[in-house]
């Protein structure tokens, strides 16, 4: 949780009204993932929480992949959402229920394209309405299509804007045009595997090189654009268990709220230690 607010905030938050989540997905089962967000939010609005954040693709889990006839293609594909579909009407009657701004992840129909879906952020508003935020840089693979618009939302603290992992940490344009455009809050739902460099060179590409790559580009952002940044990440084990047992993917949660003031960054949540 936070409490902070931007400039152009119209109201400060409170500590323990914004969440992030590690959510640990069960790949490919959207009903048990659709019941693990209906959890989180139960526990959320006990606990005064006004908006909530989940990683990308939460609902189906991570997919990456160019072969159209691979598990992984089909699924993504397969198990895509629309706004106006039973379990996204549903998590959005919660969001009513609970007056709550409720963000999450899913891959999405295409009109008209049954061959390829897009990685979105569908954004559940206190009254129950959804829009959504297709990620406009996707390096999923060949069965995600590059999304083009930008997306704010207007909320008690001011304007929020939304960028998908990538888009967040390789496309400083977006961050700057949310600025601005008066964005108080940057959301980065993020999948962002812990396997990335080996920094303490015993051959183990390790947490620590994770949590570089990670913090040090939110980090920038928060200093460079004087905004709050929430990011939220997948946790544990996904994608389809391969043959010596392990999953293909492996996140590490980490999930962060943090600001930037003269002195450095500040976290509101999240890990602010070097282990």
């Amino acid at each position: 949780t936070a409490a902070t607010s931007g400039q152009s905030a119209t109201k400060t938050i409170q500590p323990g009204e914004l969440a992030v989540v590690n959510f640990s997905p069960v790949w490919g089962d959207k009903e048990a993932n659709k019941e693990s967000i209906l959890s989180y939010m139960k526990q959320a609005d006990e606990q005064g929480v006004q908006m909530i954040l989940f990683p990308e693709m939460c609902l189906t889990g991570y997919a990456s992949s160019s072969d159209p006839n691979s598990e992984i293609y089909q699924m993504a594909v397969n198990e895509a959402e629309t706004t106006t579909s039973p379990i996204t009407q549903e998590i959005a009657s919660y969001a009513d229920q609970y007056d709550m701004w409720v963000f999450f992840g899913t891959s999405e129909q295409i009109s008209g394209d049954k061959e390829h879906a897009y990685n979105s952020e569908f954004v559940c508003s206190p009254d129950g309405t959804v829009t959504a935020y297709q990620k406009i840089t996707p390096v999923e693979g060949s069965w995600c299509t590059p999304g083009d618009t930008p997306v704010m939302v207007d909320t008690q603290w001011g304007k929020v804007g939304i960028s998908i992992c990538y888009d967040t940490y390789a496309t400083p344009e977006l961050e700057r045009y949310y600025a601005a455009q008066g964005c108080s809050i940057v959301l980065n739902p993020t999948a962002t595997s812990r396997s990335y460099t080996d920094v303490d060179g015993d051959n183990i590409r390790d947490d620590q090189g994770w949590e570089w790559y990670y913090k040090n580009r939110l980090e920038s952002i928060t200093s460079r654009e004087g905004i709050l940044v929430a990011s939220a990440n997948l946790v544990g084990g996904d994608g389809p268990i391969k043959q010596d047992g392990s999953s293909t993917y492996n996140f590490p949660g980490g999930s962060v709220i943090l600001a930037s003031r003269f002195s450095g960054p500040v976290y509101y949540a999240g890990t602010t230690g070097d282990d």
